[in-house]
């Protein structure tokens, strides 16, 4: 059986760092009373992220990154980045049923790069822009809500779906996530002139709203940034809020114009998808963690008047509003709500817990366990279509020329990686939920590319002939199945 050539040796580096964790425990319930244990903890995971998309050597993705380096890219070098925009903002806005004029300058900054240096640089480039955006919100919800920065980063880094920024560079949430946090610095500064205030939102507005429709939900919070009895009392306060308010109707206004009209968006919503999203274990959590905001926060901020200290609570409450009733409520969709689940998780812990040694420490574990997991998860699969992909010449030798793949997205993916840097005639096709596995050369993996449940059933049933196997539990498989009649 093929195996990639450091597999083995990937197994025992991680092993040994498992063994090491309880003398790795005593260390840290040492350093935890120190000042900066929390910021050298998240200077930590982000270097070890960085440091796991280097060691696990991953290909582009399974979705948009094939379509945007083969496609969306090359079209933009020949009609230009202002027609693309253009396009994003207009005919193909209400194709999709999103305003997105500013995705197109995103996709042309990452996937230069990309093209350029190849799929490591290209994960560690889109890492800088993930942890600035992150960074950003931390700080400016640190100011206004009287919390710990590093706190709030660590509480996002143990949100499950922040590592998704990291896998997915074409995600239009890192723009979101930028803009808003700048459109909230400007809201909550008070020291610039009224023309330079307004200026720069309107200027966040705008290109924040050019992103993604989610942006709306920074709109509503910088308007309750400015919800307060010292800025309301003076004119220029309520002048500034009063722009804001209108600034929402109109970006609220664009967004439902071309969402109904949309082919995508329109069918998205309804109130059967907002009840299911409902039941499931991420509206339930969503749910939960604002029940408990509104019973911890909300009577404490109405008697010191302070609406602001709010703001975790309400983008919360706004984005599980905007994104309950949407098709799809798990996965990347949650991941632009990180920030303000570890805000409003660490307004609800009472402050003598979050800085007792015993709180940071189990904060520091979880984020340092979900990033460590789902990152060696993630960036490993990425790394064994890498080496599908550069050995393609070898199973076409050995009389494999066609892959069948069970994902319909990454099935494309695939097939275009092989097609453009295999170097071989070896091509993947999308393998359908209802297809047999018999007398096929399957590439599947648990989570990312996985065989359905009918082909599960059926595959416990033939014998496997295994061409390739990840390093890790529930990486890609490239196997051979035959199957009795």
């Amino acid at each position: 059986m093929l195996r990639l050539p450091q597999a083995d040796h990937q197994l025992r580096t991680l092993r040994a760092l498992v063994m090491e964790m309880p003398v790795l425990l005593q260390r840290w319930t040492k350093f935890s009373n120190h000042p900066r244990f929390s910021q050298s903890a998240v200077i930590s995971l982000f270097a070890l992220i960085f440091a796991q998309i280097v060691f696990w050597q991953p290909f582009y993705g399974v979705m948009d990154d094939a379509g945007y380096l083969t496609g969306m890219l090359p079209a933009m070098r020949q009609s230009g980045l202002w027609a693309a925009m253009q396009e994003w903002g207009g005919a193909g806005a209400a194709s999709w049923g999103f305003f997105r004029p500013v995705h197109p300058v995103m996709v042309w900054l990452i996937y230069s790069v990309g093209e350029a240096y190849g799929p490591v640089v290209f994960y560690l480039f889109n890492a800088v822009i993930v942890v600035l955006a992150l960074h950003l919100n931390a700080t400016i919800f640190a100011r206004i809500c009287n919390l710990d920065r590093w706190q709030i980063l660590l509480g996002t880094l143990a949100f499950p779906y922040t590592i998704d920024l990291f896998m997915h560079p074409s995600l239009q949430e890192k723009p979101v996530l930028i803009f808003g946090a700048l459109l909230m610095f400007a809201a909550f500064n008070r020291r610039s002139s009224v023309v330079m205030q307004i200026s720069a939102l309107t200027l966040w507005a705008v290109v924040g709203i050019s992103s993604k429709p989610q942006f709306l939900i920074y709109l509503g919070m910088a308007a309750l940034v400015l919800v307060s009895r010292e800025r309301l009392a003076s004119v220029r306060g309520r002048l500034i809020l009063a722009y804001v308010i209108v600034v929402c109707g109109a970006a609220a206004t664009l967004v439902a114009g071309f969402g109904m009209r949309g082919g995508y968006t329109s069918g998205g919503y309804s109130t059967a998808n907002a009840i299911a999203n409902a039941k499931s274990i991420f509206g339930l959590f969503y749910l939960f963690i604002i029940a408990l905001g509104v019973v911890k926060l909300v009577v404490p901020a109405w008697r010191a008047n302070a609406a602001a200290s709010l703001l975790p609570l309400a983008g919360t409450i706004a984005f599980t509003a905007m994104l309950l009733p949407w098709m799809l409520f798990h996965g990347y969709i949650l991941s632009v709500s990180a920030p303000l689940v570890a805000a409003l998780a660490l307004q609800i812990v009472p402050r003598q817990v979050r800085f007792s040694s015993a709180g940071l420490i189990v904060l520091a574990v979880l984020a340092a366990g979900m990033s460590t997991y789902r990152t060696a998860s993630i960036f490993s699969k990425l790394g064994d279509i890498r080496y599908l992909v550069s050995s393609s010449s070898e199973y076409m030798a050995a009389g494999i020329t066609e892959i069948a793949v069970p994902c319909m997205e990454g099935s494309g993916a695939i097939n275009s990686y092989l097609a453009v840097f295999g170097g071989a005639k070896v091509s993947a096709r999308y393998l359908t939920p209802a297809m047999t596995i018999n007398q096929q050369v399957v590439f599947h993996a648990r989570g990312m590319c996985p065989l359905s449940q009918q082909q599960q059933v059926e595959a416990a049933t033939c014998s496997e002939q295994p061409y390739y196997s990840g390093p890790l539990p529930g990486g890609f498989k490239l196997s051979h199945y035959v199957c009795a009649d």
